[in-house]
Parts: structure tokens; sequence; C-alpha cells
């Protein structure tokens, strides 16, 4: 395999799990669960949002 392509798996792999966590925060920020301010929750959960489209976004047109 070339270097792009094992490059390319793992920033999806990066970019999935940073999604997932983001959609977490937000989930979680809504029900209060952890001990954590509603609004420091869901600002984590959108800048890992944000995080992993920028990671999609550079793996999908860059490479």
């Amino acid at each position: 395999m070339s270097p792009d392509i094992i490059f390319k798996i793992i920033l999806n792999i990066i970019g999935v799990i940073a999604i997932f966590y983001g959609i977490a925060y937000i989930t979680l920020s809504s029900f209060n669960v952890m001990k954590i301010d509603r609004k420091v929750m869901r600002f984590m959960g959108s800048m890992l949002i944000g995080v992993s489209i920028s990671i999609f976004i550079i793996a999908y047109t860059l490479l």
C-alpha cells in the first residue's frame, strides 16, 4: 500500500472517533450526566465535530 492510502485511513479513523466523541458530548450535555457545565460540554462537542470535519476535508481534498 502506498503511504497516501495509509495516511487517509489513519485520518478517517481519527475523524470518526472525534465525531463520535463530539456527538456524545453534545448528547450528554442535554442530560447533564457529568458534573461539567453544559456550555463547556457543548463547546467541546462542537470543537470535536469541527476538528473531525476538517480532518475529512484534509483527507479527501489534499491527498
